[in-house]
């Protein structure tokens, strides 16, 4: 029996990279050995999505197409395509304090939910197009983009943006192009209080009065 799974392994995984990168599909696999299939892939789902031909020959299962984000000073909307190869939970623009709503999937409303405290949704193997949209009181200074999706069109304004700000942890920065100059300035006051107690405590307030450019102090 052992011998039979090995065999079975093998033909899936030498026989994918043969296929351009393609999964092998199960009627490839010999008629006698097909009802191992699930057994002998179970914990290498992956093997069957395709390749990217890099160093590590990585099998990835979701492929992300442009997102597309029109963005103003109180609303937001996102469009994205989606090529799906297994049933995975896929990451959306956004986080738990600007969670995207009106959430559709192919047209028809979904639920974003929480996956890894980040917004998501789940889709089924295939080709899908999720769009949703997003509202504030003010146009916020970034909005967090999945770090699987390699292109962003954006839109502020009414004003496209030829080449977005976006920083390697994901953080998408919409003020950037459009935020009017401001004199820098940084004030700080700090206020202690001891509390006379047993264990005596020690209260500071700090009070941060800041203004210009995005920086870091």
């Amino acid at each position: 029996m052992k011998l039979r799974a090995f065999f079975v392994l093998m033909c899936l995984l030498i026989a994918a990279p043969a296929a351009l990168a393609e999964p092998l599909a199960r009627d490839q696999v010999p008629e006698p050995l097909r009802p191992w299939t699930d057994w002998v892939l179970r914990g290498h789902e992956d093997q069957l999505c395709p390749m990217v031909q890099n160093p590590a020959n990585e099998h990835r299962c979701l492929w992300p197409a442009r997102l597309t984000l029109i963005v103003d000073e109180t609303s937001a909307r996102f469009v994205q395509d989606f090529r799906v190869y297994r049933d995975p939970y896929v990451m959306l623009p956004g986080d738990p304090t600007r969670w995207p709503l009106d959430v559709r999937i192919d047209g028809k409303p979904a639920a974003a939910v929480p996956h890894d405290d980040m917004p998501a949704v789940y889709l089924k193997t295939g080709s899908h197009t999720v769009e949703g949209s997003f509202a504030w009181d003010h146009m916020p200074q970034i909005l967090p983009v999945p770090a699987e999706t390699g292109l962003v069109s954006l839109t502020v304004d009414g004003k496209a943006i030829d080449f977005p700000n976006r920083d390697p942890s994901g953080q998408l920065w919409l003020r950037s192009a459009t935020a009017q100059a401001a004199p820098e300035g940084l004030e700080v006051e700090v206020e202690r209080r001891v509390v006379d107690e047993i264990p005596p405590l020690l209260v500071t307030r700090i009070e941060l009065n800041v203004s210009g450019k995005d920086r870091e102090v």
